[in-house]
């Protein structure tokens, strides 16, 4: 991982660590500069980052201050990486439906930019916290970078499994939202009528490269996932 970009997640790190508040102020950039052995421009794009996820502001003059990084039982629609680190204290139970190798048809080789013949790793999975059904999922992985999955990792954060044991880093992302009913196969895993409206995000995951190596269907529930949006005026 690029070292302004880790420097990021560990301040983000930090903020959760020490349950900081919105208008808590963090050190400054030359504590910063010397905490994390990095030069000041390192620090300085670490905290851009942050800035435009929402998750802190800078004032002029008086310091770099915290944003609302996480409200409890929320996901934050500006952090796409996982649900596991969007909601920060709650405890996500994922069962797994199944995890297979296929060949993509038209629309996943559209959302994925991939060719017919490629080997693409299908994970399809339910998310529970405390106990109730909060969303449901399908995810495709191309199998050219993402060399292994199986059902004890779809288990866990993928996104974790992905960092820490492919060094895979995901650079940046399309997120298209849309409002519709959910159909039998949806609603039978969210325990809706088929007729029920839904919120539908379609995820699609690039590599520093450009490369699209996740496209993802994610379906949440309608009485048990909330959400929020930190945004910037410019």
């Amino acid at each position: 991982m690029v070292k302004y970009k880790k420097i990021a997640q560990e301040i983000t790190n930090y903020i959760v660590d020490n349950q900081m508040k919105r208008h808590d102020k963090l050190p400054v950039i030359d504590e910063m500069a010397i905490d994390f052995n990095a030069s000041k421009s390192t620090i300085v794009k670490a905290l851009d980052i942050l800035e435009a996820k929402g998750q802190i502001y800078q004032v002029q003059g008086s310091g770099i201050f915290v944003r609302d990084v996480y409200i409890p039982g929320k996901i934050n629609l500006n952090r796409p990486e996982g649900l596991s680190r969007t909601l920060v204290g709650a405890t996500i139970v994922s069962r797994v439906v199944k995890v297979e190798i296929i060949k993509p048809n038209a629309t996943i080789q559209e959302y994925l930019e991939c060719d017919p013949d490629e080997d693409i790793y299908m994970v399809e999975r339910t998310r529970y916290i405390k106990g109730e059904i909060h969303s449901y999922e399908k995810s495709y992985f191309r199998k050219k970078y993402v060399r292994y999955m199986n059902e004890q990792i779809a288990r866990g954060s993928i996104f974790t499994y992905l960092e820490d044991n492919l060094d895979l880093t995901p650079s940046f992302s399309n997120a298209f939202f849309q409002v519709k009913q959910m159909g039998v196969e949806v609603a039978s895993y969210l325990e809706c009528s088929p007729e029920t409206y839904g919120l539908e995000l379609i995820n699609q995951f690039f590599l520093s490269n450009g490369a699209i190596f996740d496209y993802s269907v994610l379906w949440y529930s309608p009485d048990h996932a909330k959400f929020f949006v930190p945004s910037n005026f410019y």
